[in-house]
């Protein structure tokens, strides 16, 4: 009998041990509670509950410290929600646990792309590009090359679009950031060729129609330029940058309820994003409402203290508002150049401060950073020549811009005077730079 007993017992022992087991069985562990919210945080990015994926995302990189999945995910949507502070942050945390994935570094080029900062979007690009397996992707390379152009280092994006067009002969989008490219080197030529080929082989490209819209619309031919942003807004509708592009030509076509309207549908349908609100305080500006543009810019401000398309709104506005005193103006425009060292509508009106009280050396390098980024205008690069000629600095370079000047208006009186000029500054001084070549060209920055 006691045998008995003591058999029963064990076997309920056994059996509450196996009941405990199945239990301990079932509870999940952390690693499956992150993936389940990380799952869940997709769901609401697929149902636009953006708030709620964050919180869900954010819980999810609590539990799992090691993971990069939610610190990854974090990040690319703060990047899509424009809150590029946070989604710097949070791809930083993920590149630390992925230090040789492509994909964050990636998005976060993406990110200072956007944000005017070239200089910290090539270093991704380039760990990006070391850390791909094989061959680079081509659109990863042509994002370095486009970032390479950004700061003028032409000949290397160039170099770049040449090695992606061999590996994969006529892409549409390759070939339309080799028109860039021959833009920037002065061949519009062979550019305009080459981006007719490219609306050839894909006429649906936003990215095709977007490119030979710039161009129109840098030549002064808004109409043919909201034609294609038209085309490039059919393609993708939810592309901001298209929608920013069109806007700014409906304006400079002076249809200003237009464009306002295209701006504050993008600020609707995306409120957080400070890209597209700043589009809006720009739109504002053209529209002459320089009060709403400063309080859209400010807000945007606010958020990003480097955004460097609200810090040129802004300071746009101080400079109509203070006439009298060029150098608030001229600072504000140092911010912007700070921010975004290469922002072309920044350099233009600082050149134009700094001459208008008297200060030539500023004024020339401000018009040589435009030279070097082949954004300089004829005008300007007539104005640099002519400061050339004043100053007797870089009287080579001078000779050859306005050379470039008179062969598209011979025998302009104001041109023949420059060259005279400067080919007297050269009888004096021969031995400058090798015939007054000058020091080189200099890269201004914000804090000048």
């Amino acid at each position: 009998m006691r045998q008995v007993l003591i058999i029963l017992s064990l076997c309920a022992l056994l059996s509450g041990c196996d009941r405990i087991s199945k239990l301990f069985a079932e509870e999940p562990t952390r690693d499956d509670q992150a993936r389940a919210l990380i799952e869940r945080g997709h769901n609401a990015v697929e149902a636009e509950n953006f708030e709620v994926a964050v919180q869900l995302f954010e819980q999810a990189a609590g539990l799992t410290l090691s993971n990069p999945e939610p610190q990854l995910a974090l990040g690319a949507l703060h990047a899509r929600m424009g809150n590029d502070g946070q989604a710097i942050l949070a791809l930083k945390r993920a590149a630390e646990l992925l230090p040789g994935d492509p994909e964050v570094r990636s998005l976060l080029a993406d990110i200072y792309l956007r944000q005017g900062n070239s200089e910290a979007a090539i270093d991704h690009l380039r760990k990006a590009a070391e850390a791909s397996e094989g061959t680079p992707d081509g659109a990863l390379m042509r994002k370095l090359a486009m970032a390479l152009l950004r700061i003028g280092e032409v000949d290397e994006a160039e170099a770049i679009v040449e090695r992606v067009d061999s590996a994969s002969p006529g892409d549409p989008e390759t070939l339309a950031l080799f028109a860039e490219i021959l833009i920037a080197k002065g061949d519009e030529e062979r550019a305009v060729r080459l981006l007719d080929v490219a609306v050839a082989g894909n006429s649906d490209s936003a990215r095709v129609r977007t490119v030979r819209a710039k161009y129109f619309y840098s030549r002064g031919k808004v109409e043919a330029a909201l034609r294609e942003f038209e085309l490039a807004a059919r393609a993708e509708p939810d592309n901001v940058a298209v929608a920013t592009g069109r806007a700014r030509a409906l304006a400079t076509a002076r249809r200003f309820e237009e464009a306002t309207k295209v701006m504050e549908e993008v600020v609707a349908s995306r409120p957080t994003d400070m890209n597209a609100l700043a589009a809006l305080a720009e739109i504002n500006l053209m529209a002459g409402d320089g009060l709403a543009a400063q309080r859209v810019a400010e807000q945007v401000i606010a958020r990003q203290p480097l955004n460097g398309r609200a810090l040129y709104v802004r300071a746009r506005a101080i400079e109509d508002q203070s006439s009298e005193d060029p150098v608030r103006a001229i600072n504000a425009y140092r911010q912007v150049l700070d921010a975004e060292a290469s922002q072309v509508e920044a350099l233009s009106r600082l050149w134009r401060l700094h001459a208008k009280i008297g200060e030539k050396a500023n004024a020339m390098s401000t018009l040589e950073h435009l030279l070097l980024l082949g954004e300089a205008s004829a005008e300007e690069e007539v104005e640099l020549a002519a400061l050339y000629a004043e100053t007797g600095i870089s009287v080579t370079r001078g000779l050859k811009l306005i050379g470039a000047a008179l062969v598209r208006e011979p025998g302009n009186p104001r041109y023949l005077g420059i060259k005279r000029g400067l080919e007297a500054k050269a009888r004096e001084r021969p031995s400058r730079g090798g015939g007054g070549g000058g020091t080189g060209i200099q890269v201004i920055r914000g804090g000048r």
